[in-house]
């Protein structure tokens, strides 16, 4: 059987084999350097990660300017997520 990142994915679990083939022909695999910036907060959510190897710190700056930690997100983990309407922006 096939297996793919889709089926680490909490939220693609028990979606049919024909929506998790679709899923990978749409899918764009890119690398990041570590230490790399992927979205500040308020960005338009116009796209989602699913992390396949490494880990990736979710995390916002306090008004006093101290690093707050929301989350250590690793393999399988998926961020980003893109909402119904366009005009929503990710806000943690």
């Amino acid at each position: 059987m096939h297996t793919s990142i889709f089926d680490q994915v909490v939220f693609c679990a028990g979606l049919p084999r024909a929506i998790i083939y679709a899923l990978e022909n749409i899918a764009i695999s890119i690398e990041r350097p570590l230490g790399t910036l992927l979205q500040l907060e308020g960005d338009p959510a116009d796209s989602m990660y699913i992390i396949v190897t490494g880990r990736v710190k979710i995390y916002r700056m306090s008004v006093a300017g101290r690093e707050q930690i929301l989350q250590i997100a690793g393999p399988g983990a998926h961020f980003k997520d893109v909402y119904k309407r366009q005009d929503c922006v990710r806000t943690y």
